[in-house]
């Protein structure tokens, strides 16, 4: 074989390997690509942001952070995926429908409000999950023992009050009282008129509960004090309250060009409970322990990692 033929045999092979060795390296950048997940600054979105963070690490080659701000909201997350400023984050279907969208909600099904929600994100390329198992909302709290001794069931709602609000006192925080669309709008949407009306803070307002200072307290369904006390919630069954599904909302580009990022993220749908975040709030604010290794063996008890 003389020289020409092979230089010639030689350069061919170049040209075939070396978009093979660029796609490589293309795939490997990929692959090892940060993500970067932003929260609020709460106790249900800061457990939010670990789990997918744990997830992420464990079961990816992507190295994960988590940016946490005392200012971050709704829209200034959305603003910041937007952007290309973050990839993730998470947050409740009536927020993102607030404050995204800018849209106001009338009396809807929640499943629809999510859908609309999912449909209108992604025209902009923005992708937000389904249910991640939980409402992130408010609603009244009863003690069990003063449910069962009105004669109310389980499955009660809020207008089961009705009739019975004249002899019932009720406890909120300040903001609630305040504002136009929280104690007065929820009396007038469940004709309810309650024999007194107190202000607390949170804390305050759950111990008062408890002691039986107050019969119903109002409250986000994950608070800490569902889990501490064993409480009953009353089903939003006029649908007053902002529905706040949880989900996660992410870069779609990044989920398409990735597909096992969205493949984990979607393994924590239906995962949790408003009564599961409780639990896990009161591990880490009250008993102190470790958020990670607490996550981490959250997760392991359901197979997960």
């Amino acid at each position: 074989m003389n020289v020409k033929k092979i230089i010639l045999i030689i350069s061919l092979v170049l040209v075939l390997l070396i978009p093979a060795a660029c796609g490589a390296e293309e795939e490997e950048a990929v692959h090892s690509e940060e993500i970067r997940i932003a929260t609020k600054n709460t106790d249900e979105q800061i457990i939010l942001a670990h789990l997918a963070s744990i997830l992420l690490t464990e079961k990816t080659e992507h190295e994960v952070t988590i940016a946490e701000e005392e200012n971050f909201t709704s829209k200034s997350l959305y603003e910041n995926l937007r952007d290309g400023k973050i990839d993730l984050y998470f947050d409740y279907a009536g927020s993102i429908y607030l404050n995204a969208l800018e849209e106001p909600i009338s009396q809807m099904e929640y499943a629809v409000i999510l859908v609309q929600i999912q449909t209108a994100m992604l025209e902009e390329g923005i992708y937000v999950s389904d249910s991640l198992g939980y409402d992130g909302g408010h609603t009244l709290y009863m003690t069990p023992e003063l449910r069962d001794q009105l004669g109310l069931d389980r499955g009660s709602g809020i207008s089961s009050l009705t009739e019975l609000s004249s002899d019932l006192t009720i406890g909120m925080e300040s903001s609630f009282y305040e504002n136009e669309d929280g104690y007065k709008a929820l009396c007038k949407a469940y004709d309810l008129e309650f024999k007194d009306a107190k202000v607390y803070t949170e804390d305050e307002g759950f111990f008062a509960l408890r002691r039986g200072d107050i019969d119903i307290m109002v409250g986000s369904r994950t608070s800490v004090y569902n889990n501490l006390y064993n409480l009953f919630l009353f089903a939003d069954d006029g649908r007053f309250f902002t529905p706040e599904t949880a989900c996660f909302v992410a870069d779609d580009e990044l989920l398409i060009a990735n597909p096992e990022i969205k493949d984990v993220l979607s393994s924590m749908e239906d995962l949790l409970t408003s009564g599961t975040v409780s639990s896990i709030i009161r591990k880490i604010d009250l008993e102190s322990q470790d958020l990670d290794e607490y996550l981490r063996d959250f997760l392991r008890a359901r197979n997960m990692l």
